[in-house]
């Protein structure tokens, strides 16, 4: 009797799981969406307290700093006057940076689809200066799905601007599938 149930239970979790995957696209079902912002909104560009490293990207050292880049999200800035003991002292909040490079006290940077110039003289309060409009094309993106993720979800229009994060939600006629 013990084994019927068991079989019985092993089956329904296999339908189960498998009907999560294996929705044929124009179906709806919970899935993730895109949450955008404007690469034209520059206030979301300011230093936070150390967050923390979740998908690192490219790194860069200056003197007694270094800076290591959460992609699509900003710039972890670390404290390296003790070798044996950086010490991460802030977050630079740039959505959509995947990339960056330093010149002096001005950080150059993409917001996925401008060049940004940073003033960062002050580590503790970064400014933005100014941008290169357009420099790069929203396809470029490389959060255009969901990580680490498998099922449904909503397709990224670039038009909507940057990605920057992901949000569960129920999705209609979806068109994007991850197996």
């Amino acid at each position: 009797m013990h084994r019927l149930i068991l079989i019985a239970f092993s089956i329904f979790i296999c339908v189960g799981l498998t009907s999560c995957f294996d929705l044929p696209e124009g179906e709806s079902g919970l899935g993730m969406k895109p949450v955008y912002i404007s690469p034209d909104d520059f206030s979301v560009i300011y230093t936070r307290e150390p967050q923390p490293n979740v998908d690192q990207g490219s790194f860069v050292s200056d003197g007694d700093f270094f800076y290591i880049n959460e992609r699509f999200k900003g710039i972890h800035v670390y404290d390296n006057t003790d070798l044996n003991n950086p010490v991460k002292i802030h977050f630079w909040n740039i959505p959509g940076c995947s990339e960056f490079t330093l010149d002096g006290e001005l950080l150059y940077a993409d917001n996925s689809r401008h060049l940004l110039t940073i003033d960062i003289s002050d580590k503790a309060d970064i400014k933005y200066v100014s941008h290169v409009k357009d420099i790069y094309t929203g396809d470029q993106q490389n959060n255009n799905f969901p990580e680490d993720y498998r099922g449904i979800f909503e397709c990224v229009d670039f038009e909507n601007g940057i990605v920057v994060d992901w949000e569960e939600a129920m999705l209609e006629n979806v068109d994007c599938i991850i197996y």
